[in-house]
């Protein structure tokens, strides 16, 4: 474990191009990385693995940027964040960051380069502030933990200030536009035309992924606009309603003057008897607005997300090609951001399936208030030209001007923004097909699962372990076993035949089916159970990888065989 690490002030960047990922287990745990992580930590390999994400913990960061991440991970939703980072040599480097849940109790974090200047700078003068104010609270003798969470009630209020309800209001805002932000000023998808073997056919399978996912991207900004106009309607609407309503007061004015008045009176008494009809369904109008808008955020930031994601596997596919890493631990990274990948393509199109289904009900809300509109609408315009021919008493004319604004030429606009909105809702709900981009994902899955421990079954061999009396690589070689199904019943059954000396278990190579390098060494590590980990047991850095064709082991960092050989929970 790395020593306290004290901020020097120093700051170093890194290309827009220089994405960089960690997956960590349910505790923050960090069990796999690439190369970009490794390089801006200022960590070794070694040292990262296994230890604790907030190793890279800047002490400026608010507690309750954290608690956010926390509470929304945990609901198995994803969180973006910008995250200021310390590395050991205590420079600092500022990230743009996306973690997303994954199956088996597993996080993927995805970092950027901030792109969006002032969404940037607006988030830091945020974080001082709420870091500021957890500092005091602390002072007065309120815990971390209390202090972060009144440090998220005090984000939240800041947040409105900055025009966001609420932080997933402004997540939603900020990822489409820093990866949108990204895409502009990169050098493009990376390809390596002069690559060869499985990692060639992997890049090229994700570029396909990448091309047919352009189509979802290139709506993004309709999406965008149509957010902006759902929330100017449904504010027009929703703040216009009273001043549409035309008085008893009104009425009598105009009644007070005698029959000639009745051509301008009977079209507001239509009306009259109208609105709250009319009003009712101008509020269900605007509730299906509100909702839409809310659900085209979503929908935007799943896109983002999943084209993040896209270019996060296919960046680091080029790292792999460009370093000459064909290992199996690389090539299991791959197929652990490909897993991810399928989820977050899986929840776009879910999210996309709901926007659709919204978007179809809205413009039923707005056939039904077009509808009740319409006959309304028009009798009004006859008041309104028979208004404008009519000779009137004073202070009837002095009426006309603010009925004509706020109920004629408000129901005509209502009328206009529903036709426009109800089209533009129409073209964005067009079913996208999927169907190439999800078997390219499945074969790219297929790809790495073959060169990984992924999907494969498990192959292991008993070795007496950290015995004075070790056997011969002969003998060891003669007792590999072989599990061809990978389930817990198959491998209580083998178990139960094995003898009550201790035993390490390692596991054999994917590629070759061959017994590690050492017959008592975790295959992905090669290093002698002996000196590194207690008998009987995998290292704690190791268990990930053995966990992977053992499936749904609770805990990862406890020892995967007992003494005794037995399978341990």
């Amino acid at each position: 474990m790395a020593k306290h690490v004290v901020p020097t002030g120093a700051v170093h960047s890194f290309g827009i191009d220089e994405l960089f990922f960690s997956v960590t287990d349910s505790k923050g745990v960090i069990e796999s990385s690439n190369e970009v992580f490794v390089r801006l930590s200022y960590y070794s390999h070694d040292d990262l693995m296994a230890s604790p994400h907030n190793i890279i913990r800047h002490p400026e960061m608010p507690g309750a940027a954290f608690k956010l991440l926390w509470d929304t991970v945990r609901k198995g939703e994803p969180f973006a964040a910008y995250v200021r980072n310390l590395a050991a040599n205590g420079s600092e480097y500022d990230v743009f960051a996306t973690i997303t849940p994954l199956p088996g109790n597993r996080y993927l974090s995805v970092r950027t380069r901030p792109a969006c200047e002032d969404l940037f700078a607006a988030t830091n003068g945020l974080y001082s502030e709420v870091h500021a104010f957890e500092a005091g609270l602390k002072e007065n003798g309120a815990s971390r933990r209390e202090a972060a969470a009144s440090g998220a009630q005090k984000a939240a209020e800041l947040l409105k200030g900055l025009g966001f309800a609420s932080y997933e209001d402004f997540q939603n805002a900020v990822l489409p536009a820093e990866v949108a932000g990204r895409e502009a000023l990169s050098a493009g998808f990376p390809r390596r035309p002069n690559a060869q073997g499985v990692l060639r056919d992997a890049l090229e399978t994700i570029e396909g992924v990448y091309n047919e996912l352009a189509v979802w991207v290139d709506e993004q900004k309709d999406l965008a606009d149509l957010s902006t106009e759902l929330h100017r309607v449904a504010d027009e609407i929703e703040g216009r309603l009273s001043d549409a309503t035309v008085k008893p007061e009104t009425i009598e004015t105009i009644s007070a003057h005698g029959p000639a008045m009745q051509p301008l009176i009977e079209p507001l008494q239509v009306w009259t008897s109208m609105q709250s009809i009319v009003a009712s369904t101008l509020t269900r109008l605007v509730e299906s607005l509100r909702e839409l808008e809310k659900t085209s955020a979503r929908t935007r930031f799943r896109v983002a997300l999943a084209r993040l994601h896209t270019t996060m596997l296919a960046t680091f596919i080029a790292e792999l090609i460009d370093n000459g890493d064909n290992s199996s631990e690389s090539v299991e990274a791959i197929w652990m951001l490909t897993k991810a990948l399928r989820q977050g393509l899986y929840e776009m199109e879910e999210q996309t399936a709901a926007f659709r289904r919204l978007a179809s009900n809205t413009v039923w809300n707005i056939d039904q208030a077009t509808s009740m509109l319409g006959i309304p609408s028009q009798v009004l315009s006859m008041w309104k030209t028979t208004a404008e021919t009519m000779t009137l008493p004073d202070d009837v004319a002095a009426l006309v001007p603010s009925i004509s604004e706020g109920v004629v030429d408000y129901t005509g606009k209502i009328l206009n923004d529903s036709a426009s909105l109800a089209a533009r809702c129409n073209a964005l709900g067009e079913q996208h097909d999927s169907t190439r981009m999800k078997a390219l994902v499945d074969r790219a899955e297929d790809m790495a699962g073959r060169h990984s421990v992924g999907p494969a079954p498990f192959y292991f061999r008993q070795t007496p372990c950290c015995s004075p009396k070790r056997r011969t690589a002969q003998e060891s070689a003669s007792t590999v076993q072989k599990s061809p199904k990978g389930n817990r019943a198959s491998l209580d059954l083998l178990l139960s035949a094995v003898p009550r000396p201790a035993f390490h278990f390692a596991f054999l190579d994917r590629f070759s089916n061959a017994p590690s390098d050492s017959g008592t060494a975790c295959f992905r590590c090669r290093v002698p159970c002996a000196a590194r980990f207690p008998r009987g047991t995998f290292p704690a850095r190791c268990v990930f990888h053995a966990e992977r064709s053992l499936r749904d082991r609770p805990s990862k960092r406890t020892p995967l065989f007992s003494t005794r050989g037995r399978y341990a929970a």
